[in-house]
């Protein structure tokens, strides 16, 4: 049985969208029954089967919303939390932290019908897209620093998102470096234009939708009891080998917007491909199959990540951020400036000092790695040391937090002071 076909046959019964969007809400919803209960094991650690979707088009044309509301009241039936229309951090990071104490375990799915109001200037300046990008891995451990000095801590986290915005909005809502940095490489972004078919009118569902949605919550209702780490066969492996060789060799040729998503491209693959196999059968095996069908489709959506971001063009510099931040992590999470930039010209990243300059500052800004610039030893001119934030000892984090919170409060001391001056002139 093809489940995502049944699925499709079913939303497409009532809504006129693009077929690829019916297939990745569908993959969405799948994502939904398996949460944290099931993984892919990759160098001694879990891949998590959580997607980012973001349906983009021209308002009402292509029935984003229709079509994701179809699939959203599905939800209901898994027992899943949903967070919808506005989401800021102070509130995703409480939700977290309270569904940690209370169930051990921190999962939400968030749906924005209409992302210019869940992502409005204020959530995005209050640093939302740091918390979602750091959500997406499904950490074990998530912590947000309140304003008051607290800490919220949140365990077992998975976060899954599903969004409908136009390009104008994009362009606008979402600045360079969200795009080139990490959140954007974690979104899968669709394209739609044009409706798939016109639907003549009928009072009722037809009968072969009827049959295909029974078939689709049984399905998920199934997946719901599933449970347990994953395997890849050995020539699933062998595919997911070659593609991600493929990726790399021809990475540098594509447009700058398309390199943050092509550098997850093989943990996107692993995801869909586990979830191809959910949906299929119980045996928690990744197949040749599936890998295939997991390529092709993220293939085709690789395809739709330009004309969603047409008006956007990221700076080379930024685009490599997700490439420096994993080169670290297999250095072991620490690295000198001089040690990292060797390593990076022996990648061939061809980047010029104030590129990577503005790489880890991006980076340090996002909260995602710490730079720390001292002597070595006496007489020894200063060098500086970056750490991966994970991998940092807890000395030189609590180190960190507290220049990041001097740095606040003198930013805010000074912008007190102008606006007074402002106020006398």
């Amino acid at each position: 049985m093809d489940w995502l076909a049944k699925y499709v046959e079913w939303s497409a019964a009532v809504c006129e969208s693009p077929l690829i969007f019916h297939k990745w809400v569908g993959l969405w919803l799948a994502a939904n029954a398996a949460q944290r209960r099931v993984w892919v094991p990759l160098h001694g650690e879990a891949i998590y089967c959580n997607l980012y979707i973001m349906l983009v088009g021209p308002s009402g044309r292509v029935q984003k919303s229709t079509v994701a509301d179809h699939g959203v009241k599905l939800l209901d039936q898994l027992d899943v939390v949903v967070m919808q229309d506005r989401v800021t951090r102070a509130y995703l990071s409480s939700y977290l932290s309270e569904a940690s104490a209370r169930l051990g375990a921190s999962c939400i799915s968030i749906y924005a019908p209409e992302l210019r109001t869940a992502l409005n200037e204020m959530t995005i300046a209050e640093g939302i897209m740091e918390i979602l990008t750091r959500a997406y891995d499904c950490p074990r451990k998530l912590e947000y620093r309140l304003k008051s000095g607290g800490v919220l801590s949140a365990t077992d986290v998975w976060v899954s998102l599903l969004a409908c915005s136009t390009p104008q909005w994009l362009t606008v809502g979402m600045s360079r470096d969200e795009v080139g940095g990490g959140f954007a490489g974690r979104v899968v972004m669709l394209y739609g234009e044009v409706p798939h078919q016109r639907l003549p009118y009928s009072p009722t569902l037809q009968r072969t939708g009827q049959a295909a949605r029974s078939v689709v919550v049984n399905r998920l209702l199934a997946m719901r009891k599933l449970a347990g780490e994953m395997t890849v066969t050995e020539a699933a492996g062998r595919i997911w080998n070659k593609f991600r060789e493929e990726v790399d060799r021809t990475i540098l040729e594509k447009d700058a917007r398309v390199q943050p998503f092509c550098d997850r491209l093989h943990i996107h693959v692993l995801k869909v491909a586990a979830l191809r196999s959910l949906t299929q059968r119980d045996d928690l095996t990744i197949d040749a199959d599936d890998m295939v069908f997991a390529i092709a489709m993220l293939e085709e959506a690789e395809s739709h990540i330009v004309p969603c971001l047409q008006a956007v063009s990221p700076s080379k510099a930024v685009a490599f951020g997700d490439a420096v931040l994993d080169i670290m992590r297999k250095m072991g999470g620490v690295a000198t400036r001089t040690e990292l930039m060797r390593k990076l010209y022996g990648k061939r990243l061809a980047l010029s000092v104030q590129e990577f300059n503005e790489i880890v500052e991006m980076l340090e800004a996002s909260d995602l790695i710490i730079s720390v610039t001292q002597q070595s030893r006496p007489g020894v001119r200063l060098a500086t040391t970056y750490y991966v934030k994970e991998c940092a000892p807890p000395r030189i984090r609590e180190t960190a937090a507290l220049e990041k919170e001097w740095r606040e409060y003198v930013r805010r001391q000074v912008g007190g002071v102008n606006e007074q001056e402002k106020g006398g002139k």
